[in-house]
């Protein structure tokens, strides 16, 4: 049971269940499988779940191990009970790395963005090089990629959190040099921040960008309800966090070695591995 923090105490909440996503614990068979990490959670109304993250050469979602390449993002999605749907993998020739994650409302499709170095493999006209941005919808039933967009930048780019609403989706990250998705934006510094509205063809209809002479990046924020810690005695992030409709809490990150969620466990592979937990409301 999760209750709010109050200045009296601090609450339970206890797990209804936690899954261990990464490479084969055997390293020798995987040795350069080292940093999986899960970076965005969203819950549809039926309970699904759509976990985003980014892995490095072999990982098993629950449809068997699957390869990727220096690092792809993935989408993949379990039951409310944390049995696994689908998955779905993409990439291009550098370090790529998945963002943010979304229901988009009223559709059967959730849009999940990131950054990629080349052509991912999704729909598009994409850079031979570079880190550019992406803003990719998926079918919710079967992970299918339905339609994707670059809000690139002429030297980089990088999407990092996505939200949806019934009219369209809305992106921030951060890029360098000028933005090209809508207005042009010149960014100041090293990196600026950017935020962009899409429509439901991806299509921008505005957006903003700021930023000073440093490095400057668009990510999600939040108000907290009540904590509890989980975790080992090694560098373990919580980077991802959804809300289902009954109150359920799923939380997605990353572990390394052995790390304790309530009373399981979970041994990861040479470097980090992938978590989602489910927390009971």
């Amino acid at each position: 049971m999760c209750t709010p923090v109050s200045p009296e105490s601090q609450p339970e909440c206890a797990a209804g269940w936690a899954l261990g996503l990464g490479a084969p614990v055997d390293v020798e068979e995987a040795p350069n499988s080292n940093f999986d990490r899960g970076t965005s959670i969203a819950v549809d109304d039926e309970g699904n779940i759509y976990l985003v993250g980014t892995y490095n050469q072999q990982v098993d979602f629950g449809g068997g191990i699957s390869t990727a390449g220096a690092d792809d993002p993935f989408v993949a999605s379990f039951a409310s009970d944390g049995s696994y749907r689908w998955h779905t993998q993409f990439g291009g020739t550098g370090h790529d790395t998945g963002g943010g994650v979304a229901v988009v409302p009223g559709t059967n499709e959730i849009v999940v963005v990131g950054a990629v170095t080349g052509d991912p493999g999704l729909p598009g006209d994409w850079p031979d090089s570079g880190l550019r941005g992406f803003v990719a919808r998926f079918d919710r039933t079967t992970g299918a990629v339905t339609a994707s967009r670059v809000p690139g930048a002429t030297e980089h780019s990088r999407a990092n959190s996505v939200v949806a609403d019934a009219t369209g989706v809305f992106v921030t990250g951060g890029f360098s040099g000028t933005f090209e998705v809508g207005i042009p934006r010149v960014s100041v510094g090293d990196e600026d921040m950017f935020a962009v509205r899409l429509d439901a063809a991806l299509e921008p209809t505005w957006n903003w960008a700021d930023g000073d002479t440093g490095k400057d990046l668009g990510r999600a924020d939040g108000t907290p309800a009540w904590t509890r810690g989980y975790g080992g005695l090694s560098n373990d992030n919580g980077n991802a966090l959804a809300l289902a409709l009954d109150g359920t809490v799923y939380v997605g990150g990353h572990f390394r070695e052995t790390a304790t969620f309530e009373t399981e466990a979970m041994v990861a592979a040479e470097g980090a591995d992938i978590f989602l937990m489910r927390l009971s409301p």
